[in-house]
């Protein structure tokens, strides 16, 4: 098991090129905020210059940037030095070439509007464009929550078209946690999709899945109880590279199905 401040020696294939595919806030904020698609390309730029949390807040990126590990200051302002550990904690175990497509409130199938991609198309278009390389899926709580409340596409059908799309290419699926009680977004419906990536493994050996939801620590969370705290972010970060590096590692001895 991987622990919370411990860091693993373990490293990727090497030139292994990597695309992380996930969501950020919730589907209530995007609507007000209004929908945001960031890549890595962004965030350098806010980097370069002093932006305040609240700045950030109204362009709904304040949180997308949390989830790529940028730190901020103890009034909640973005520093010049500001440090992307996303970023650097994939590299950190030999996954250098990257790129971020995140979100907000982002599905496999569902969008909010016409200018948002759907998981399953951005996986499309990458793969039209003949990327080839390991993909991070950390998609699955605005999943969940779809079905819930009467998608007509099952958990099961929306991995399948992932698993598809992306090939035999080495796939890192990243589990999800809730702290509600009740609702679309209840931890119950967490478990069932959790349930359903990892029983999806037996029928794709180039898949794998990070525990991600076994670790996470409710202090974690921000009170909304779906998503996280800076700290919260930053182990993500952390814990997602070292289960990748021990999911497809450099020795090419793959692991079990579950990497924890």
């Amino acid at each position: 098991m991987v622990l919370p401040g411990r860091q693993s020696e373990t490293t990727v294939a090497p030139n292994m090129y990597l695309v992380i595919v996930a969501a950020s806030v919730s589907a209530r904020q995007t609507a007000s905020w209004g929908a945001a698609m960031l890549t890595d390309a962004w965030v350098p730029a806010a980097v370069g210059r002093r932006v305040t949390a609240a700045a950030l807040k109204k362009k709904a990126l304040y949180e997308i940037l949390m989830m790529q590990g940028v730190q901020f200051g103890r009034r909640g302002d973005l520093e010049p030095a500001a440090q992307l550990v996303q970023p650097a904690q994939y590299a950190r175990v030999g996954a250098t070439e990257q790129y971020f497509e995140i979100s907000g409130a982002r599905s496999i199938v569902e969008t909010l509007s016409e200018n948002q991609a759907s998981g399953y198309a951005i996986a499309r278009d990458l793969k039209a464009h003949g990327f080839k390389g390991c993909w991070v899926i950390a998609l699955g709580s605005n999943d969940t929550a779809n079905v819930y409340v009467g998608s007509m596409v099952g958990l099961e059908a929306r991995i399948r078209r992932m698993m598809r799309v992306m090939g035999d290419q080495p796939v890192l699926w990243i589990t999800v946690k809730s702290l509600l009680d009740t609702g679309p977004y209840s931890e119950e419906n967490m478990r069932l999709w959790n349930r359903t990536v990892v029983e999806a493994c037996a029928k794709y050996p180039n898949m794998r899945v990070f525990d991600w939801a076994s670790l996470a620590e409710e202090s974690w969370y921000i009170s909304d109880g779906t998503h996280y705290t800076s700290e919260g972010y930053r182990h993500r970060a952390r814990l997602s590279a070292d289960a990748l590096a021990h999911a497809f590692p450099a020795s090419g001895e793959s692991s079990d199905c579950v990497v924890r």
